[in-house]
């Protein structure tokens, strides 16, 4: 399943205090500032772990030139087939070394400021397990405009009833996570949309999700998003993670329940939605 994987460390090396997957897949095109948005980053105790799910584009090419060029910093992670995101990035998991742990995506980008602030807020508050922050989503074709996310979407803070209830409010790329033992892995029947399930179970022992309301990331919108293709499975994967969570921990029914039932809500707007665009095409 894996074709080059970046096991050896130096052992008088301390580990890293933050492990970053950043997850790719035919990300050529933005790859490139991904990863430098990671290393101009003010603080320096960080490993970078590439994710690659057998891109068929130049993307693996360049993830061996920056292993090449710092090689205490970046490790590889190549599959041979392709797994799926969740798939994918649990072998970097696997891998991970640091205390905290960042998941990206090889078209985000992260912004100044984010790993200094975010670890400092993580080792400042021992009951918080996640922490996450706002972040800027814009389309590929204009990156200067875009959106807040906390305009779109409300912050919230709270126990693992919170997440359960209002579902996925804290981006993927803005988000640090306690590593604990034993370490948790996205859940593999989950093939895109694990991020919530995998909040859940973080949570589910005990601690805090976060909130910090600096801007510290750009989510990218386009075409190739897991989110955009796969709007329809992304929704059955939503329906799974609900069945999970309330056979994994039947006393978080009530707020999976609570979220299912906010969950058919937008999915009947969006079907009304689109509806509505099908019937003012057919006058014009």
């Amino acid at each position: 399943m894996i074709e080059n994987l970046d096991t050896e460390t130096n052992e008088s090396t301390p580990e890293p205090l933050v492990s970053i997957l950043l997850v790719c897949y035919n990300f050529e095109m933005y790859f490139v500032e991904a990863i430098e948005a990671i290393l101009a980053q003010d603080f320096d105790d960080y490993e970078i772990i590439v994710c690659d799910d057998f891109s068929t584009d130049g993307t693996r090419a360049l993830a061996s030139e920056y292993r090449d060029k710092f090689p205490a910093k970046v490790r590889l992670s190549f599959t041979t087939s392709n797994l799926g995101t969740t798939k994918n990035a649990n072998q970097g998991f696997k891998l991970a070394r640091g205390k905290y742990l960042c998941l990206t995506s090889g078209d985000d980008v992260f912004l100044p400021g984010k790993l200094s602030t975010q670890v400092r807020y993580m080792e400042s508050n021992r009951n918080c397990v996640i922490c996450y922050h706002d972040q800027k989503v814009f389309k590929s074709s204009n990156p200067e405009g875009g959106v807040l996310l906390s305009s779109i979407e409300q912050p919230r803070s709270g126990n693992v009833r919170i997440v359960t209830a209002y579902g996925t409010f804290a981006g993927g790329s803005s988000m640090m996570v306690r590593m604990r033992n034993p370490r948790v892995l996205l859940r593999p029947s989950i093939k895109y949309a694990s991020d919530w399930l995998f909040q859940i179970d973080c949570l589910a022992i005990g601690g805090t999700i976060d909130y910090i309301p600096q801007v510290y990331a750009k989510y990218r919108r386009h075409e190739c998003n897991v989110t955009v293709k796969h709007n329809v499975r992304n929704n059955i994967d939503n329906l799974r993670s609900i069945i999970t969570i309330m056979l994994s921990y039947p006393w978080l029914s009530p707020w999976a329940l609570h979220r299912l039932f906010m969950g058919s809500i937008n999915v009947l707007k969006q079907i009304m939605q689109r509806r509505q665009f099908y019937v003012v095409r057919s006058k014009d």
